[in-house]
C-alpha cells in the first residue's frame, strides 16, 4: 500500500493557528490534520485557525469530513477554521461538497491593522 505523505507547517501570528499544508490530505493523512489542527489550538490557546490548502494537490471525503468536524468543533468554542487559497481541483471539490458555504474560504490573506491575516507570524 502505498501511504501519500502530507506536511502541515505550523505557525501562530497572536490571534490564530496558521496550518499551511501540502500534500493530499484523505483517508491516511486526516487524522494527521485533526490531530495537529487539535495540539496546536491547545498549545495556542485559541480557537481560530487559518488552513492554507493552496498547496494541497487532492481531498477526498475523509479529508472534507476532518474539514467539517474540526469547524464544527472550533464554532462551539466560539472560534471558527477559515481556508486559505484552494487550488482549482480541492476548490471544485470544496464547492461539490458544500463546504465553501459552510466555512469562509479565502483567495488571499487578509491584511492590514486589525485583519486576522497571515502577515505577522511568519512560517
Amino acid at each position: 500500500m502505498f501511504v501519500t505523505p502530507m506536511e502541515i507547517r505550523e505557525s501562530f501570528d497572536g490571534r490564530q493557528v496558521i496550518l499551511r499544508l501540502e500534500g493530499e490530505m484523505d483517508l491516511h493523512t486526516a487524522p494527521l490534520f485533526r490531530d495537529r489542527l487539535e495540539a496546536a489550538v491547545a498549545r495556542y490557546g485559541v480557537t481560530r485557525v487559518l488552513a492554507d490548502l493552496s498547496q494541497v494537490s487532492f481531498i477526498d471525503s475523509s479529508g472534507l469530513g476532518a474539514l467539517l468536524g474540526r469547524h464544527r468543533a472550533l464554532r462551539e468554542r466560539g472560534g471558527a477554521l477559515r481556508l486559505l487559497a484552494p487550488g482549482g481541483r480541492v476548490r471544485s471539490i470544496l464547492e461539490l461538497a458544500g463546504l465553501t458555504r459552510a466555512l469562509e474560504v479565502l483567495e488571499a490573506p487578509p491584511v492590514g491593522p486589525g485583519r486576522d491575516g497571515v502577515q505577522a507570524g511568519g512560517r
